[in-house]
């Protein structure tokens, strides 16, 4: 590596936490309450921002809103309360 500050993209990998994986896991493989209860119990900002997102897609307004709340987003809670 010549410049050691500023290192290329090719060099670096993106490891996913183990709780994120299983959040994704879950979100693939069983229902989205299920994925809210390991959520409450790990309680993290991006696990609720993946569910979120998730019943965004699923069209699950009241999940999504309720996750929001939990990551702090409040301003997509206020864009969500709009679109209803």
């Amino acid at each position: 590596m010549q410049q050691p500050d500023q290192p290329d993209a090719e060099f670096m990998i993106v490891y996913e936490a183990r709780s994120l994986r299983d959040t994704r896991d879950l979100l693939k493989s069983t229902t989205i309450d299920n994925a809210y209860a390991f959520a409450d119990t790990m309680s993290h900002t991006r696990l609720w921002r993946i569910l979120a997102e998730h019943a965004l897609e699923q069209l699950d307004f009241t999940m999504a809103d309720k996750a929001y709340v939990r990551c702090a987003d409040y301003q997509v809670c206020r864009w969500m309360g709009w679109v209803r």
